[in-house]
Parts: C-alpha cells; structure tokens; sequence
C-alpha cells in the first residue's frame, strides 16, 4: 500500500510504499509513525474518509491528515 501524511502530519509520514500484515487496521499503521498526540489523525483511504478501526487492502492509498482549529 502506498502511505503519506498531508500538512502538518508531512513532517512524520514520508511518502512511501509498505506491506502489511493482512487484516491490518489503519490504527496498525498510524502506530508505526511517531505522531504527536495533538494531531488527531484523520485517514482517507482511496480517497474517502475511514475509521482508523477498518482494516486495509492490498494496494490502497492512505493519506494521513491532521485538523486544523480555525474558522
């Protein structure tokens, strides 16, 4: 699967290609990069929003993005 982090998230996920164990959840994989706690993570798999509980596939794209407060 390919995974990377947009906006402040950039600077701990690199763009990069990974292999999983199968029946990997996004949590597995959001555990293997040292993100700050005051970045909640937001996942998009394939383009839409998913629980960090849902288990990925083979050859998804994850971008891992963070909230920003703001109006």
């Amino acid at each position: 699967m390919r995974v990377k982090g947009a906006g402040p998230l950039r600077a701990h996920v690199p763009e990069s290609e990974l292999v999983l164990p199968a029946g990997s959840t996004l949590d597995a994989l959001v555990a293997r990069f040292s993100i700050p706690s005051e970045h909640p993570v937001v996942a998009m798999v394939d383009g839409k929003r998913s629980s960090l509980k849902n288990q990925l596939r083979d050859g998804s794209h994850v971008v891992l993005v963070t909230l920003l407060p703001g109006g």
